[in-house]
């Protein structure tokens, strides 16, 4: 039944996190979930075998675009049940979302078929029956014990009627789901104090050295375009030179924006790139570590 391959997916999910593997997904938002499929599609040369897999998620390619830019296309929105799942938020998965995260950690066999002896579990002995199952993940809020049923393919629907992850308060007080933001929020008034301590009071904008912001009062010329003070990019935004530097656990932490077709430069954080606004700096993926550091050696 569907419930013992769902059983399998997140359990071979939790296994690669806990190995460190596809770290980029923790807390990854819609908008960058769909960027991280692309790359995954790109990555595996658009492998033929993932194709019904796909097709659960994003409907069948009517038009023959292709599933590159059939994904390149899709809305973010309906990126955002999988992406709360993502960020540990407690989620009731539907089918859909149990397909794409198989795909996106390449779970096999898949997809799910009636037939396809799930019963078994990989050292020959029977499962246990549960209907229960616990998405635990330790950098994340504890998760509420919930009930899975199997759900039907609704990737039709309008992204509010989708009937995929529901997130639902399972505690009392300040949830443990919003200590991060509150950490973050006194990380950046702390930050933001001390930029007012630190910086001269004229120093109410900044301009990108070639590897960082510095400081500089508005009204100053400097090399590059002078723009207002952001506290948290002087501080966290640093191009990266010493590419040796960057190992597995960059993953996910380190951001990569594409200079030319061969190309890309690192960065110790995200958000738009400093020299041009258009572009965004992207977290670290195997594909872009293993492609320009490891064969670059």
């Amino acid at each position: 039944m569907f419930q013992k391959y769902q059983d399998k997916v997140l359990e071979a999910y939790k296994t690669k996190i806990e190995s460190k593997q596809m770290l980029q997904l923790v807390g990854i938002s819609p908008a960058l979930l769909r960027n991280e499929c692309v790359n995954i599609y790109r990555e595996r040369k658009g492998d033929e075998k993932g194709i019904p897999s796909l097709r659960v998620f994003f409907g069948p390619d009517t038009n023959n675009k292709g599933y590159l830019k059939i994904i390149d296309e899709y809305p973010t929105g309906r990126f955002r049940s999988l992406s709360n799942f993502f960020r540990g938020i407690p989620v009731k998965p539907d089918r859909k979302n149990i397909e794409l995260l198989a795909w996106l950690i390449d779970y096999k066999p898949r997809p799910y078929q009636a037939l396809g002896g799930y019963d078994i579990s990989s050292d020959g002995t029977t499962d246990a029956t549960s209907k229960d199952i616990v998405v635990e993940q330790k950098q994340f809020p504890e998760v509420e014990r919930i009930d899975i049923k199997e759900g039907e393919d609704n990737w039709q629907k309008e992204p509010a009627k989708e009937a995929a992850l529901e997130v639902r308060e399972v505690q009392k007080g300040i949830p443990k789901k919003y200590y991060k933001s509150i950490f973050a929020f006194g990380t950046a008034a702390a930050v933001a104090m001390g930029a007012f301590i630190f910086y001269p009071k004229n120093y109410q904008c900044m301009y990108w050295t070639g590897d960082h912001y510095v400081g500089i009062a508005c009204d100053q010329k400097a090399s590059s375009p002078v723009i207002a003070l952001d506290t948290f990019k002087i501080s966290n935004l640093k191009k990266i030179d010493k590419r040796d530097t960057l190992t597995a656990a960059s993953i996910g932490k380190v951001h990569y924006a594409k200079v030319k077709v061969d190309s890309v430069d690192f960065y110790t954080s995200g958000g738009d790139h400093p020299t041009n606004s258009t572009k965004r700096l992207l977290p670290l993926t195997q594909y872009i570590l293993t492609k320009y550091v490891a064969n670059k050696k």
